[in-house]
């Protein structure tokens, strides 16, 4: 209940134990990934579904509270916050949001209040507001070759739209067609190390700006991001993440260039990751979490 002293089921790890999938892997419905930018802890959540709820309950793909809760004031305002709030939807062609019928609204700095169940797109830099509480700052991680869905294939897979599993199989990985590789909300008034990624295509990792995860002294990610070229393997960008069956996995471009738990990973090699497992991308270090939120 909306009116209930608890802030939505248990108060337990907001990234859910793995499941194993058909393949004997593990499948994962989010991965935290905790690197640094420019002396400052990140923990980027990676999530892989074409839509994504949230809310303050644990049991949403992205629990929104305001930290920490043992503060009055923090409890307080994440109360504002319904269990389910808002969810994020994805059908290739751009980003959708829509409000769950929630208590106290969402709002876009561009168009303001979001009617009730009524589905509006999302833009790129835009700021969605959450019950007047909490701010999220959205930024879209374009593809450099977008696959461009016709009207009448957006319109076959708005149908399946209650079937997670077929829109999973047919949007989500780099082989799919579609628009963008990822979503990116950054917190921005409350935990700002936190930041929430949709990741559909490629993220890609390195020094440059325009890298999902932009590692260096001078790398700060720009408006505007570049997505990464298959076919591109300049040392900018010597690895990418990606979903496939069910597992987050990295995929080297550059040889000599990503280490995986002191393990060299060869150009063109492609793997699952799993939780504790350290990356290493041009000397800086990337943690992999999957069983629980630091």
């Amino acid at each position: 209940m909306e009116g209930s002293s608890e802030l939505g089921k248990a108060d337990g790890p907001r990234l859910e134990v793995p499941a194993e999938s058909n393949s004997g892997q593990h499948a994962y419905s989010a991965v935290t990934l905790v690197w640094n930018r420019q002396g400052q802890r990140i923990a980027t959540r990676v999530l892989g579904k074409p839509i994504t709820s949230f809310g303050r309950s644990s049991d949403r793909d992205v629990c929104l509270r305001l930290e920490p809760t043992e503060i009055p004031a923090n409890r307080d305002k994440t109360f504002h916050i319904s269990i389910r709030h808002f969810d994020l939807r994805y059908f290739g062609q751009g980003m959708e949001i829509i409000d769950n019928h929630s208590t106290n609204g969402t709002r876009l700095k561009s168009i303001g209040q979001l009617q009730p169940g009524l589905a509006v797109p999302l833009q790129d830099r835009d700021i969605v507001t959450v019950a007047d509480v909490l701010n999220l700052q959205v930024e879209f991680g374009r593809r450099y070759r977008p696959v461009t869905i016709e009207d009448d294939e957006v319109s076959q897979i708005r149908l399946k739209q209650d079937d997670i599993t077929w829109l999973s199989q047919h949007l989500i990985g780099s082989d799919r067609p579609g628009i963008l590789d990822y979503l990116r909300l950054r917190r921005i008034d409350n935990v700002p190390e936190e930041e929430y990624v949709l990741l559909f295509g490629l993220g890609s990792v390195g020094h440059s700006g325009t890298a999902l995860i932009p590692l260096g002294p001078d790398a700060t990610t720009k408006p505007g991001v570049r997505a990464l070229d298959l076919g591109d393997t300049t040392p900018d960008y010597p690895a990418a993440f990606h979903w496939a069956d069910g597992a987050l996995r990295l995929k080297c471009y550059v040889a000599d260039q990503v280490h995986v738990d002191g393990t060299a990973v060869g150009a063109g090699e492609d793997m699952a990751l799993a939780d504790g497992e350290t990356i290493e991308v041009l000397g800086q270090q990337i943690q992999v979490i999957t069983k629980s939120y630091a």
